[in-house]
C-alpha cells in the first residue's frame, strides 16, 4: 500500500516545476531532518520531488501518532 501511494505521489511531484516543489517543501520545513534542510537550495528539481515525499510522509507519521495519543 505505502509503494503504491509513493509511486502516485511522485508521479503527481514529477510533474510539478521547481517553486512549486520549494513551496511544497516550505510548507512541512519542520518535518524535514536538519541536514537534509540545510541542503535543500543545492538539489537538483528530481531530488526535490523525494524531499517533498519525504516531509509529507514524516507530517503523515506524526499526525497518526498524535491521533493514537489522544485515544
Amino acid at each position: 500500500m505505502v509503494t503504491c501511494f509513493c509511486a502516485l505521489e511522485l508521479q503527481c511531484l514529477e510533474s510539478m516545476s521547481r517553486p512549486q516543489l520549494m513551496e511544497a517543501i516550505v510548507e512541512h520545513w519542520d518535518c524535514l531532518p536538519v541536514d537534509l534542510q540545510e541542503r535543500v537550495g543545492d538539489q537538483a528539481t528530481h531530488r526535490l520531488c523525494l524531499y517533498v515525499l519525504a516531509a509529507r510522509l514524516i507530517h503523515a507519521l506524526r499526525q497518526q501518532q498524535k491521533c493514537r495519543i489522544r485515544t
